[in-house]
């Protein structure tokens, strides 16, 4: 009974992450936006006046295509990235503040002594007591 309950919400977080922590939502509609800017770049260019041997039509295309398209889609490729990168540095920095876990560095070390204690009257407020 327990495992299928925790199956099941571990199904419904992963199914709902997005659209319930407050910074993964924005992101997702963010990242929507960028992908449909994919919808406006032409990957054809109508600029030919005069007609073309295939041969000539297929390296045009294709060197416009190269230059053009490809530099578009590094930058939305790159701007993806980037916010999803930052936005997961934040709800991970608001999960640990929330639930008063301590952020440590590279090496382990705790970067913040001045937190709040976990229980109301620890003074220590390092690790959570065992009893």
């Amino acid at each position: 009974m327990r495992k299928s309950l925790l199956k099941e919400y571990s199904e419904k977080l992963n199914k709902d992450l997005f659209s319930i922590d407050r910074h993964l939502g924005y992101a997702l509609f963010k990242i929507r936006d960028l992908c449909l800017v994919t919808k406006t770049i032409s990957f054809l260019d109508y600029g030919t006046i005069k007609p073309l041997k295939y041969d000539e039509f297929k390296f045009y295309q294709d060197s416009y295509r190269m230059s053009t398209t490809e530099v578009k889609m590094d930058q939305i490729e790159s701007a993806i990235k980037s916010t999803l990168i930052n936005t997961c540095k934040k709800s991970l920095n608001t999960f640990k503040e929330e639930n008063r876990i301590q952020k440590r560095d590279d090496k382990g070390n705790y970067i913040d002594d001045n937190q709040a204690p976990l229980i109301i009257g620890d003074e220590t407020g390092h690790e959570m007591p065992f009893t």
